[in-house]
């Protein structure tokens, strides 16, 4: 028994992803999808370096949305709680940077956009307790 491919089934396949990239790309440029940074005032959060803060910190944080960013519409990251969570009873000089990685980015192809995480990385100096 022969097993031959048509070249229907593979063009089929190619068009699927071509167009799957496409709509991927448009949706990364329009997402709709909003992260606010704020402070609850457990700890002191500085943007500016302060005297006696010694320790470096880096903390990753993922933050899901769904359907190309549409759900939800604002995400909120509290910046004193993860100092605190991590031992810092101050923190400053903080470097606040969204991205796409590469694992998100095959997450939300494969998905077709219903998942679309994003990944923040949150580094600065405190002091540790």
């Amino acid at each position: 028994m022969e097993i031959t491919t048509t070249s229907t089934n593979v063009k089929a396949i190619v068009f699927f992803l071509n167009i799957n990239i496409l709509l991927v790309l448009i949706f990364i440029s329009v997402s709709c999808s909003r992260i606010t940074y704020k402070n609850t005032g457990d700890i002191p959060v500085f943007f500016t370096p302060q005297n006696g803060h010694n320790k470096n910190f880096n903390i990753n944080s993922d933050v899901d949305f769904y359907l190309f960013g549409l759900i939800p519409k604002k995400h909120t990251i509290f910046l004193d709680r993860l100092g605190k969570i991590e031992g810092f009873t101050e923190i400053s000089k903080l470097e606040i940077y969204e991205k796409t990685s590469w694992k998100d980015f095959l997450y939300m192809f494969f998905s077709l956009g219903i998942y679309t995480p994003r990944t923040v990385l949150i580094s600065g100096w405190g002091i540790k307790n």
